[in-house]
C-alpha cells in the first residue's frame, strides 16, 4: 500500500510539474536574443550564455526553446534541485569550455540563486579555450 501510495503521489507531483512548465512556456515569448539581452557580451563570453540557455531548455525538457530569463530563480521559479544545478554545471563548462575545478575559490561559489548568477560564476573560471 505505501509503495503504491508513493507511486501515485510521484505520477501526481511529475503531471502538477509538467503543468507548471508548460504555463511558464505559454505566458513567455523570450527567446535566446532575449536572454542574450539581459548580459554585456563584452564582459560575458558567449558561449557561456548560449550553454546555459541550450542545457537548462533540456534539463526542464524544452531544448533550445524554454523561454528562460536571466533573473529566473533556480529553486523557486525553475524549481530545480541544486545536485542538478551541479550536474548542468558540468554540462556548460564542457560545452563552453571552462574548467570547474578550484570553483570554491570562485567569488559567486555558494552564491548562485539566479541564472544571471549561474552565467557569471563562470566568468570567474578558467578557460581552456583561451590555453
Amino acid at each position: 500500500i505505501v509503495v503504491c501510495a508513493i507511486a501515485v503521489f510521484l505520477f501526481i507531483s511529475s503531471d502538477i510539474e509538467k503543468k507548471r512548465i508548460q504555463k511558464l512556456i505559454s505566458e513567455r515569448t523570450d527567446t535566446i536574443c532575449d536572454f542574450s539581452r539581459a548580459f554585456d557580451v563584452r564582459a560575458v563570453d558567449p558561449w557561456i550564455i548560449r550553454a546555459t540557455f541550450d542545457e537548462f531548455g533540456r534539463y526542464l525538457g524544452q531544448p533550445s526553446v524554454f523561454p528562460l530569463r536571466a533573473d529566473d530563480d533556480i529553486e523557486t521559479t525553475l524549481k530545480i534541485d541544486w545536485a542538478d544545478v551541479d550536474d548542468i554545471a558540468k554540462l556548460v563548462a564542457y560545452r563552453a569550455g571552462y574548467e570547474l575545478s578550484f570553483s570554491d575559490k570562485n567569488p559567486l561559489y555558494g552564491k548562485v540563486k539566479t541564472i544571471r548568477d549561474f552565467v557569471m560564476f563562470f566568468t570567474y573560471q578558467s578557460c581552456m579555450r583561451d590555453t
